[in-house]
């Protein structure tokens, strides 16, 4: 189901709809949801399309793995580029970072 998701973006992009964020958090979800975080970020990456929304979804899906270093890093990475952080982002770092104190 995933690679039938990424050929209809591709269609929208041939077809000269051009798409947007909301396009690409979705597949960056499906990423997560499969538990590859790094496919996600690395899909994102190129594309250029992130807000806060991309990030809480990959920092969330590392916290998942209890990755929380890469986590970590994906939430200074964000204000290195402006991206301001939420109560979402850092309620997940911190229930995140909580259970690994446990």
């Amino acid at each position: 189901m995933f690679e039938e998701a990424v050929k209809l973006l591709k269609k929208m992009e041939y077809s000269a709809i051009e798409p947007d964020v909301y396009s690409y958090n979705e597949l960056l979800k499906a990423h997560c949801k499969a538990n590859h975080p790094d496919k996600a970020y690395l899909f994102m990456v190129p594309k250029g399309f992130c807000d806060v929304v991309s990030y809480n979804t990959i920092i969330k899906a590392f916290c998942s793995i209890s990755n929380n270093r890469r986590a970590y890093k994906l939430f200074e990475e964000m204000g290195r580029k402006g991206i301001a952080p939420d109560v979402v982002t850092f309620t997940i770092l911190i229930k995140a970072f909580l259970r690994e104190a446990q």
